[in-house]
């Protein structure tokens, strides 16, 4: 028979991050009070209806709503029982590359004024991205003068950045690489501990560091990670060029050889999503704001964003010039498994694309339409619709009903079977000797 749970969960902010983390926590019978200043989102969520594309989320909340393991407010008042209250709002990224800490400071203030009313001694935890010193320079002093408390006396302050990935999201929460517990104060520590413990049977490895070094662990590793990922797409990119190279053959000397994250290690047609760019661009400007040489990164993100170029270069080496053609492109969120489309190169692609004079369909399962007008493309609703009378194809990402086309599929379709494999989903041998013609990045022509 479990135990009765020693901690009750804040969750301020229900997007990916808090709703992720809330999903995940009440699945180990920690009762979490989730807050969010949109009405609707909150009547959804009360309702049991996610609005999220996060494999594995909307079960959970479902069975947890059933049980009274997790309800959903607009009032801040409702996390009068908690006792360790997440900061999980969002950090938009402004044009010169800072973020943006409206949300948080206003989430700040509203705990803030509550703080009084929380039992014992209320931890609050900075669980959306900033940059460092935020926490300590302008969450602690707002969350001080709202409430007329002292933080190490009165209540705690720490930051827990999350390390997931869109579309593998649970995973990554119960197979953590760390947790990350950047303090304020040293009474928080415990309290974290103690909640985590709770948490995992088996406690994954622990950094216990200042706030500010935690914060730049978060933007260390997801810049590190595209930094990465721009290098590998450099060598692919040479590899395109070179009869018999192969960007895989490649990859395997270097992940025994080096050990990089072998998760990031996949040529293509780059990175996107709300994170790797995001926070690229922001320690780009952090960077830049204490004088220190932002090159390096600057040099991964202009890489990144070339990658649909490359496309594009590939797609004409099959069929000439992409002007007045008909090109199918498959795949416009930035990944498979999500319905997020920001950054994402496959809009990147068909907004160029149609700057060429091609003619674009698109299709991806987990879009949502919205921005079809500003790019110039049509919208179509299957694979099938897409590729008809289409003379060139690019897959931009890895849905399975995209791995599952086969050649067959292709040359009935197509006015032409000609395709550009984004992703490496494709045998280009079985598909050559089937007649379909496919440039695969990172693959010297044959």
């Amino acid at each position: 028979m479990r135990k009765s749970p020693k901690h009750v969960v804040g969750m301020v902010g229900l997007g990916y991050v808090g709703l992720t983390t809330a999903a995940y926590f009440v699945s180990k019978a920690i009762p979490v009070v989730g807050v969010d200043v949109d009405r609707r989102r909150i009547s959804l969520l009360s309702r049991g209806f996610v609005p999220i594309h996060e494999g594995g989320v909307e079960p959970l909340i479902r069975r947890a709503l059933g049980r009274g393991l997790i309800s959903f407010r607009n009032d801040y008042g409702a996390l009068r029982k908690c006792d360790v209250i997440f900061l999980a709002v969002g950090t938009p990224g402004l044009p010169g590359g800072a973020i943006d800490t409206t949300y948080v400071e206003a989430a700040s203030a509203e705990v803030g004024s509550h703080l009084k009313n929380m039992r014992g001694y209320p931890v609050v935890v900075v669980k959306s991205t900033v940059t460092p010193s935020t926490t300590g320079a302008k969450v602690l002093p707002i969350l001080e003068e709202k409430s007329g408390l002292k933080c190490g006396k009165d209540f705690g302050l720490a930051t827990n950045p999350e390390f997931l990935r869109e579309g593998k999201a649970l995973w990554d929460m119960e197979h953590p690489d760390a947790v990350v517990i950047g303090k304020i104060d040293q009474k928080s520590i415990g309290i974290m501990k103690s909640l985590y413990r709770e948490v995992y049977r088996k406690m994954p490895p622990l950094l216990v560091t200042e706030a500010v070094n935690a914060e730049f662990v978060k933007y260390g590793v997801n810049s590190i990670r595209a930094v990465q990922l721009s290098f590998i797409n450099t060598l692919a990119n040479m590899c395109s060029r070179k009869e018999g190279a192969k960007i895989d053959e490649v990859m395997k000397g270097l992940l025994l050889v080096t050990h990089i994250d072998k998760r990031y290690s996949r040529a293509g047609l780059g990175y996107g999503g709300s994170c790797l760019p995001k926070d690229s661009k922001a320690l780009i400007y952090l960077a830049q704001s204490l004088g220190v040489d932002e090159s390096l990164l600057a040099a991964a993100m202009k890489v990144n964003d070339g990658q649909a170029e490359e496309a594009i270069s590939m797609a004409e080496g099959l069929i000439g010039s992409v002007q007045g053609r008909k090109i199918a492109v498959l795949g416009l969120t930035f990944k498979a498994g999500t319905d997020d489309t920001r950054e994402s190169v496959g809009l990147r692609l068909v907004k160029r694309l149609g700057e060429l004079g091609a003619s674009v369909k698109a299709y991806d399962p987990g879009y949502i339409a919205g921005v079809q007008g500003k790019t110039g493309f049509e919208l179509v609703k299957n694979v099938e619709e897409c590729l008809h009378d289409a003379d060139c194809c690019v897959v931009t990402n890895e849905w399975d009903q995209f791995k599952q086309l086969t050649p067959r599929i292709f040359k009935r379709l197509m006015k032409r079977p000609a395709v550009v494999d984004g992703r490496g989903l494709y045998d280009i041998a079985e598909f050559g000797d089937a007649g379909v013609e496919v440039r695969r990045v990172g693959v010297g022509p044959r």
